[in-house]
C-alpha cells in the first residue's frame, strides 16, 4: 500500500485567517452605522458605495436584515425611488416581522 503525503501549504503562503465571528460582527455593525449616518445626512450615493464595499468585505453577511434595510434607505436618499420600492417589497416578503419595517414604511419606499 502506497503512503500518500498530506497536502502542504507552499512555503511563504500561510492560509489567511478569518477574524473571530464576534470581531466580524462588530466590524459589520460599525460599517452599517457609517452607512446609516450617510443616509441620515442625505448622501445616498456615498451610502450605496459603502454598501458595495460592505458586500465585498463581508460575504456572507451576518446581519443581512440590517444590510437590506440600509440598502432601501440609501436608495431613497439617492433619489432612486422605484429601486427603493422594489427592494422594500423584497425586504417585506423576506422579513415579515422585522422591526425595521416601520422605518422603511416611513421612507420613500413606504406607503406612509
Amino acid at each position: 500500500r502506497a503512503v500518500v503525503p498530506a497536502p502542504q501549504t507552499p512555503v511563504g503562503r500561510a492560509e489567511p485567517q478569518r477574524p473571530p465571528r464576534s470581531q466580524q460582527l462588530s466590524e459589520e455593525i460599525e460599517h452599517l452605522a457609517r452607512v446609516n449616518a450617510l443616509v441620515n445626512a442625505g448622501d445616498g450615493a456615498r451610502a450605496l458605495a459603502l454598501l458595495g464595499e460592505y458586500d465585498r468585505k463581508f460575504r456572507p453577511s451576518i446581519p443581512a436584515e440590517e444590510r437590506a434595510a440600509a440598502s432601501v434607505l440609501a436608495l431613497c436618499a439617492a433619489g432612486r425611488t422605484s429601486e427603493a420600492r422594489a427592494a422594500a417589497e423584497r425586504f417585506a416578503r423576506k422579513w415579515q416581522r422585522s422591526p425595521l419595517l416601520g422605518r422603511i414604511a416611513k421612507s420613500c419606499a413606504g406607503t406612509e
